[in-house]
């Protein structure tokens, strides 16, 4: 080794270079060994559990109506391809005997109220009083009489007592209070915990995987069970139900929130019930032996739907009459009609009858009208007002010699506008013209009123 302290310094100074160099490439190839060679921990698939469905349930008749939206997502929030199975699980309970009670004293004060207002000629919503005449000028305040401490106005130093006209108001008031008021629900005494669900319900029906499409109305799972038949006598049963859904190769869902319906006698269902096409729609018609409280319920499946979804129509009051204006041509539809017992919670009669129709049209479109000619050499320029029919697919012209019985067509083609010219006419012939609108199925309207021309 040189002894030249020079010489000593800079190989001193090389080998901190290279080992500073070699740490560096070290800690470079450290990191990339972590950012690039390393693998995470393994995570497990998303579970295809579905979300727990919302249930909803009303009676019609002897069944209860079930009905959900179909389930599309999972727990974890991922789309869901899809459920193998339905469970509906049902839970029965008697109905308490302090609930009847309650219920009968709530009865009891309606119809004392409103017995009240009958008695007094007065409606549930009273008119609002006329409005009074604004004055021209503020009127003017007198200052109020000073009162001692301890003193009424009338200076007994006693409250005085209500009027008979005042309680009589106060009496009226109460009775349009608890009348606007909604009746309280029978079936909100029908409750249960989780556990005691759990532990008690039975499944009342199971769907399989081959019959869930059978079942689904749009986007929604519509199912009917039969109730257990109701007793005369004994106590008064009331149900819970909760739905469960499984995903297709996966798990089940948890059970939906429980809903309650407790069955109720229904009313007499509609009679001779009648459809009929017409170019505005379907019309519904129907026959009731009585008014139902509620209205009417129409319903519509397609042919070969095996139940019906929501009702296309609800009719108030004692109308007996419907126009499904959405009924479509060409499609085979099936019409049923309910009577409503109560709206909240929804109470409606069986469906007694259904009725099939095959929906083509074969309306021809609206009659032609303001046919004008206006003669000129050789040929005849003609004008009429357009029909506004959506499925317009042109008109044909008609032409006849006035000794000819029989119009014929003029046009080979159907023309779109309100206008034509006819150039296929000599001087000094008579001719009568008339119009016909036809649609996109070939449908043909009333011939137009005939306009006699004599060509110049």
């Amino acid at each position: 080794m040189s002894s030249d302290p020079s010489i000593r310094r800079h190989a001193a100074l090389h080998r901190a270079l290279v080992s500073r160099a070699a740490v560096a490439m070290l800690v470079a190839a450290a990191l990339l060994a972590n950012a690039c060679g390393h693998k995470k921990a393994p995570q497990p698939p998303p579970s295809k559990i579905p979300q727990r469905v919302v249930l909803k349930v009303h009676q019609r008749g002897g069944e209860a109506v079930l009905s959900f939206p179909y389930p599309t997502t999972t727990i974890s929030g991922t789309a869901l391809p899809g459920i193998s199975q339905i469970e509906i699980w049902r839970y029965a309970q008697e109905v308490p005997e302090f609930a009847i009670d309650l219920l009968a004293e709530e009865a009891e004060r309606r119809q004392e109220a409103q017995a009240l207002l009958d008695e007094l000629g007065l409606e549930l919503y009273e008119a609002p009083p006329p409005a009074e005449p604004v004055a021209s000028e503020p009127p003017i305040q007198s200052e109020p009489a000073e009162v001692e401490q301890g003193e009424t106005e009338d200076g007994d130093g006693e409250e005085s007592e209500l009027t008979e006209e005042q309680e009589l108001e106060i009496r009226i008031e109460a009775a349009r209070i608890l009348l606007r008021s909604r009746p309280t629900d029978k079936s909100s005494f029908i409750t249960a915990t989780k556990k005691d669900f759990e532990k008690d319900s039975e499944l009342a029906l199971t769907i399989e995987r081959d019959d869930i499409s059978s079942a689904l109305i749009g986007n929604a799972i519509v199912l009917r069970l039969t109730l257990p038949p109701r007793t005369a006598e004994g106590p008064e049963i009331g149900y819970l139900f909760a739905a469960r859904v499984r995903a297709l190769n996966g798990k089940p869902s948890d059970l939906s929130a429980t809903i309650a319906l407790l069955p109720s006698d229904t009313p007499v269902p509609p009679q001779e019930a009648a459809v009929n096409a017409r170019p505005d729609g379907v019309h519904v018609s129907w026959s009731a032996a009585e008014d139902p409280p509620a209205g009417f319920r129409v319903y519509r499946r397609e042919a070969q739907a095996r139940i019906y979804g929501e009702p296309v129509g609800t009719i108030l009051g004692t109308f007996r009459l419907f126009v499904d204006r959405q009924a479509i041509f060409g499609a085979r539809y099936i019409y049923a009609v309910t009577a409503l017992e109560t709206l909240t919670p929804l109470l409606e009669s069986d469906i007694s009858s259904e009725h099939e129709i095959d929906y083509q049209d074969r309306f021809g479109p609206a009659t032609p009208g303001g046919l004008v000619a206006f003669p000129e050499i050789g040929r005849v320029r003609l004008l009429w007002t357009s029909v506004t029919d959506v499925d317009l697919a042109g008109y044909e012209i008609l032409r006849r010699s006035t000794a000819d019985d029989v119009a014929a067509a003029v046009n080979s083609e159907l023309i779109s506008r309100g206008q034509y010219l006819d150039e296929s006419v000599a001087s000094g012939d008579s001719w009568l013209y008339s119009v016909v609108a036809i649609d996109e199925s070939g449908n043909r309207s009333v011939v137009s009123a005939e306009i006699e021309v004599r060509v110049p």
